[in-house]
C-alpha cells in the first residue's frame, strides 16, 4: 500500500477495467461519499498506490472532445499543496460513442479534511497551533501556484475549510474551489482591536495556551484583510504568504525560547526585509 505526494506517476488515461479493479467493482466498502460533483470511491492501483476516484454520470450526449480542454488544464495541477489528478477514464455508450460517465482519478489523501482536525472533535487529537499555521501556509502556496504557476491561472474566492485535506504528514492540500465563503469578518475585526485574552476567546481551547499572541494577531489581521469587501483593498497572495510565514517564525522563535534555559530578548527576525502589518 502506497500513498501519493512524492513521486506521483504522470497524468494518463485509465481503462474502465483498471477503474473497476481498483474499486473492486465499486464495492460499498470503497464508497467515500457523494456530492454535487459525483460519487467518490477509494481504490488501489495494481502498483499499490491508493487513489480516490470520482465518478460523474452524464445526463446528455457529449463527445470525448468536449472534455479535452478541461482535461488538459487539470493535468497541469501538480503541486505539493494541491490534490493531484492522476488521470481520467471515459465510459461511452456503445450505440453512438457519446460519454456516459467520466471517472477522475486523484491521489488519495488519508487524513481527511482540515475541518475534521480543528473543529469536529477529532477522535485522535487536534492540531497544534504551529501545525495550523503550517496548514494555512500550505494553502497559500497552493493558491499562489494556481494564480501564477500555470497558464491560464485559476482564480476563485470560494475556498473553505472543508476543501483542504491533510496527507499522511499533515501537509495541507487544496481539493476544490466551488464552495461558499466563510463569513467571520466582524467577529475577527472586533477581536483584533481588543486585548490578547479577547483574541484567544475565539480560537480553539486546545491551542490557546500554546499560541503566542503576536502570532495569533498576525494571523487574524491577514484573515480580515482577505475578507474585505472591496477587491482592491485585499492583499495579494504574496502578501498573505509573507504574513503567514511571519506568524510561523514568531511562534517558532517563542517556542524555542520557552524551551531553552537561556535566551535573548525573544524578538524574532523578520523573514523578509519589510515589516509586519500593525493594526491598532
Amino acid at each position: 500500500m502506497k500513498f501519493g505526494t512524492v513521486g506521483l506517476p504522470p497524468y494518463r488515461v485509465f481503462s474502465l477495467e483498471e477503474i473497476v479493479a481498483a474499486t473492486n467493482n465499486f464495492d460499498s466498502a470503497s464508497f467515500m461519499g457523494e456530492g454535487s460533483q459525483g460519487k467518490m470511491h477509494r481504490g488501489q492501483l495494481k502498483d499499490g498506490l491508493l487513489v480516490a476516484i470520482r465518478s460523474v454520470k452524464m445526463n446528455r450526449s457529449y463527445s470525448t472532445q468536449d472534455f479535452m480542454h478541461n482535461i488538459e488544464q487539470i493535468s497541469k495541477y501538480r503541486h505539493r499543496h494541491l490534490v493531484s489528478v492522476l488521470g481520467h477514464c471515459f465510459e461511452c455508450y456503445l450505440d453512438d460513442s457519446s460519454v456516459s460517465s467520466i471517472f477522475v482519478v486523484f491521489e488519495y489523501v488519508p487524513n481527511g479534511t482540515l475541518k475534521s482536525w480543528i473543529s469536529d472533535g477529532h477522535y485522535r487529537k487536534s492540531l497544534t497551533w504551529m501545525q495550523r499555521i503550517e496548514a494555512t501556509i500550505g494553502v497559500a502556496k497552493g493558491i499562489q501556484f494556481l494564480h501564477t504557476g500555470i497558464v491560464p491561472g485559476v482564480y476563485s474566492n470560494n475556498l473553505k475549510i472543508t476543501d483542504v485535506l491533510l496527507d499522511q504528514n499533515f501537509v495541507a492540500k487544496i481539493s476544490s474551489y466551488d464552495l461558499p465563503l466563510l463569513s467571520y469578518t466582524r467577529k475577527l475585526q472586533a477581536s483584533i482591536t481588543t486585548n490578547g485574552e479577547a483574541r484567544r476567546s475565539i480560537i480553539d481551547p486546545a491551542v490557546r495556551k500554546a499560541c503566542l499572541d503576536q502570532s495569533l494577531k498576525t494571523m487574524m489581521e491577514i484573515c480580515v484583510r482577505c475578507l474585505v469587501k472591496e477587491q482592491a483593498e485585499r492583499p495579494s497572495i504574496e502578501d498573505v504568504l509573507w504574513n503567514l510565514q511571519f506568524a510561523a517564525q514568531v511562534q517558532d522563535a517563542w517556542r524555542g525560547d520557552s524551551q531553552s534555559s537561556s535566551s535573548s530578548d525573544g524578538s524574532p527576525i523578520s523573514p523578509l526585509a519589510s515589516r509586519p502589518l500593525n493594526f491598532h
